[in-house]
């Protein structure tokens, strides 16, 4: 399995030793995966950065939390492609997040896309994905790359009045109550498999059309991350190599892929 490389793991936050860690328990993920939970308090990114860099875990190994209101996950991928071609993976990762919330919400709730690495549902922030690696340059073949998925299910449980935020949202708040973090990330895993296939078999032209069609941004214009700012636009196409290009103010502009090693553009 084609693997990515994480460089943007939380490094402020110390490994801890006495961090609980268990096997999968009751998760039945698909071939090539392998779960390794954690406790809900554990930093999951920096577990994750430091099991990798001390060669610690496998490929496909998926480090998930153990919190009920949240999905919480890391996927460690081995490439075998520079960085600039690997972090292409987003887009499949992104279509299973698509597929896996699709599956799991009730009709008719729209979910969508925002490049480079958000998930909308209702046109509000649900969750997000991350990519995380070592490696900086772009024409190295990375050692791994971390894929994080995180999906907020119950939102805040002190909060009394839900949906009052209009920028955010929960799968709770969105009538799928019963959603759980591992039933949501069995689903994200399959889908995951079967797009990534699709992704190394064909390269990024088999799935960029089915990307663009649910992607946020086609009718109304979004906000985009573009080195360390946001600015407005329609979504107007992806090149080749995996950058988007919008129209803002009546101008395209290509806004590049590879500034989502920066580190996410959103917060849960």
């Amino acid at each position: 399995m084609d693997s990515l490389n994480v460089r943007n793991a939380d490094r402020k936050t110390s490994f801890r030793e006495s961090v609980f860690s268990v096997p999968s328990q009751d998760l039945n993920l698909p071939p090539l995966f392998t779960g390794m939970g954690f406790a809900p308090d554990a930093n999951l990114p920096g577990e994750a950065l430091y099991r990798a860099t001390r060669r610690r875990m496998d490929p496909g190994t998926v480090c998930y939390s153990q919190r009920p209101d949240q999905l919480d996950a890391i996927i460690m991928l081995a490439p075998e492609t520079e960085l600039s071609h690997a972090i292409q993976v987003i887009y499949p990762l992104m279509l299973a997040a698509n597929d896996a919330l699709g599956a799991t919400l009730p009709p008719g709730v729209a979910v969508h896309m925002a490049w480079p690495d958000r998930l909308f549902v209702n046109g509000a922030l649900a969750g997000g994905l991350a990519l995380f690696t070592q490696q900086e340059d772009l024409s190295t073949v990375p050692d791994w790359i971390l894929a994080r998925i995180s999906i907020d299910i119950m939102g805040n449980p002190k909060n009394p009045f839900p949906g009052e935020t209009l920028d955010r949202t929960s799968l709770y708040e969105e009538g799928a109550g019963e959603a759980s973090a591992p039933a949501l990330l069995e689903s994200f895993c399959r889908y995951f498999l079967n797009w990534l296939d699709r992704w190394q078999r064909d390269g990024l032209v088999s799935i960029k059309d089915l990307w663009l069609e649910r992607a946020a941004g086609r009718d109304s214009q979004v906000s985009f991350p573009n080195d360390g700012t946001l600015v407005r636009g329609l979504v107007t196409d992806l090149t080749d190599t995996g950058d988007l290009i919008i129209t803002s103010d009546g101008k395209p502009q290509t806004l590049k892929l590879s500034g989502l090693l920066a580190g996410p553009s959103w917060e849960l």
